[in-house]
């Protein structure tokens, strides 16, 4: 597909929708209570993603003396909203917070919701393609918040990041880290498959396509704007680029039964329901526990210099998470 298509496409999956992370089903909720929730407390130290970006740039600002952050794909801005309020809450007022964003409509979005929390002087918008950003000013702190699945210049926005990074500055990302298109790799897909096998046909309706699927579909999403057009490259350029403080990965098998097109066919008040997410669950992270399977997302704070001691979740270091794809 031509670049200038996908950028079209992309601009114009988001111009009608307000809240980019909505439609999430009630049995992720389940999940992400008794899951990922305490796991992600145990190695973070922290209760949500607010605070996993309010807190280190609120001690990189007072560390650096360096009040700039970066925000690409900052979409309508709701997100960096909420963890200016909670700087804020931590005693840090004095901070910029560039939004880098491609679509038109999501800058108006932001720019009116900076607004209305009262928080012009600490935000600036940019519209900007971010396969093409620059760092024209040092950053104490820089964020992706499932950005980098859109990004087709994985290592020319790593090289500006670098760049524009303060050297005890941190660069701080959620995202995804699977398969290209947010497909699943073969040795994971089998185990699906089996599963598929066994489940009623009520849990097999894919409720953003509107069809039931008899066989599992291994959905390709790279067909649409930039959806996951290099997932399986994220963590293995993140870990030749940068160093971490923090890694904590996840999901993988789990992900195809509590996300928006199949997690609404599961009640977290029906005992067997509940019963298969657990399954599926202790499943999945036995598979990455040994190495067969990798995980899918992650939570990652990164440095420019050495880290001592990071954290990571069990023994799932980045290196070890890498899924190597041969040639």
């Amino acid at each position: 597909m031509d670049y200038r298509d996908r950028v079209k496409q992309q601009i114009d999956q988001y111009a009608d929708i307000s809240d980019m992370h909505a439609q999430l089903s009630s049995i992720t909720d389940y999940w992400k209570r008794t899951y990922m929730s305490p796991h992600f407390n145990e190695v973070t130290g922290m209760s949500n993603y607010i605070e996993f970006y309010a807190k280190p740039f609120a001690d990189r600002i007072s560390k650096t003396g360096e009040k700039n952050l970066v925000s690409l794909g900052s979409g309508d801005g709701a997100l960096e909203v909420m963890i200016a309020k909670k700087m804020k809450a931590l005693g840090c007022d004095d901070f910029i917070f560039n939004l880098v964003e491609l679509s038109p409509a999501q800058i108006s979005r932001a720019k009116d919701n900076i607004k209305n929390a009262g928080l012009i002087a600490n935000f600036n918008t940019i519209e900007a393609d971010f396969n093409e950003w620059t760092a024209d000013i040092t950053y104490s702190g820089v964020m992706a918040h499932h950005a980098l699945h859109h990004v087709l210049e994985l290592e020319h926005l790593f090289e500006a990041i670098k760049a524009g990074l303060h050297p005890e500055g941190v660069f701080v990302s959620f995202d995804m880290i699977g398969r290209n298109g947010h497909m699943r790799w073969p040795e994971a897909l089998e185990f699906i498959e089996r599963i598929w096998k066994f489940l009623p046909p009520e849990k097999k309706y894919h409720h953003l396509l509107k069809t039931d699927f008899d066989e599992f579909y291994n959905h390709d999403c790279s067909n649409q704007g930039f959806e996951g057009i290099r997932s399986q490259d994220i963590l293995p350029l993140l870990v030749k680029y940068f160093n971490f403080e923090i890694f904590f990965a996840y999901g993988n098998i789990t992900d195809e039964f509590i996300n928006r097109a199949y997690g609404p066919n599961y009640d977290p008040e029906n005992v067997q329901d509940v019963a298969l997410i657990d399954f599926i669950e202790y499943l999945n992270n036995t598979l990455i526990d040994v190495g067969y399977i990798k995980p899918t997302k992650m939570a990652a704070a990164m440095t420019l210099g050495p880290v001592e001691n990071p954290k990571y979740f069990r023994n799932w270091s980045p290196e070890f998470c890498v899924r190597v794809v041969e040639n």
